[in-house]
Order: structure tokens, then sequence, then C-alpha cells
């Protein structure tokens, strides 16, 4: 029983997410489970959460670019209902390295769906990383997000004809 999953309901999320960066935070976590005093426990929920509602049909057939964008703006376009908690969560793990690497380890097991090469892992979880900061920046729309990943995927393109010839 101690180690259940905790996933969270959709009315919980929405109300999470309006009072992300405010002080109830911490209170309201404490009444959704008590083990959510530690933070670290709460994002585990979350990206259990994320998880569950994020089931990925495996298809070998993705292109190289389809794959990258499909895993990369899939999981943007669900964390787009819940930024103010995403970005809470990403400047708690800036203070706390435990809890970055709690969130490595899903988007990890995240990325792992879509490929199980190491090299294609590590740069989808790289893009990642460098599309997430500009999605924080971005708006509802994800035009910067799109614009960007589109950019970054041409240029991978031009460097790949390079190596691989």
């Amino acid at each position: 029983m101690g180690n259940r999953k905790i996933i969270l309901n959709e009315k919980q999320l929405k109300y999470i997410n309006s009072i992300s960066h405010g002080t109830k935070l911490k209170s309201y976590l404490k009444k959704i489970d008590p083990k959510f005093t530690d933070f670290n426990k709460f994002i585990i929920a979350f990206e259990e959460t994320i998880e569950n509602k994020l089931r990925i049909k495996k298809n070998n057939n993705y292109s190289f670019d389809d794959l990258v964008f499909e895993s990369i703006i899939s999981r943007l376009e669900l964390l787009n209902k819940y930024k103010k908690t995403c970005i809470r969560i990403f400047l708690e793990c800036q203070k706390h390295n435990n809890y970055f690497l709690t969130l490595s380890i899903y988007l990890n097991k995240y990325f792992s769906n879509y490929s199980q090469n190491y090299l294609v892992k590590y740069y989808l979880i790289t893009t990642y990383g460098i599309i997430f900061q500009i999605w924080i920046e971005d708006d509802e729309s994800m035009d910067k997000v799109m614009s960007s990943l589109g950019k970054f995927i041409e240029i991978t393109n031009k460097i790949k004809s390079f190596i691989i010839k």
C-alpha cells in the first residue's frame, strides 16, 4: 500500500494549475496526499498522471522527423493544460537536483516509447529540453514551439547529411 501510484484527477490538476505559483499550493497538495509534503512525491504523481494521459501507440513506421515532432509536440500539447504547474516543477527542479533526477527518469521512460536506440533517445530528450525552454515563453497556440522545432529538425537533417553519406 505504501508504494501505490497516485493518479491526479482532472479537477485536482486544474486547481493545482490555478494555484501553482501561490502560497496555497503546498497546503492543497498535503490535502490530496500527506506524502506530497515531499514535492518529489508530487512530481512522481504528476508524471504518472501525464503518462496515463499520453498512452502511446507504438509505431515503427515514423520517419525520423515525424518521430521527433510527434514525441515532443504530443507531450507539450498535453502539458499546455497544466503549464503553470509545469513551470513550478521546472523552477523547483532548478533548486533541487533530486527533483530533476525524478523528472529525468520519467522523460527517459516517455521517450523510450518512441525509440530504444540510446542516441535517438538522447537526441529526443536534449531536443525536448531545448524546445521546453521555448514552450515556457510561448502562448497556447505553440507557434514559436512549432517553428523552432521545425528549424531544429531541419538543422539536424543538414548535419546528418554530412555525417551519414
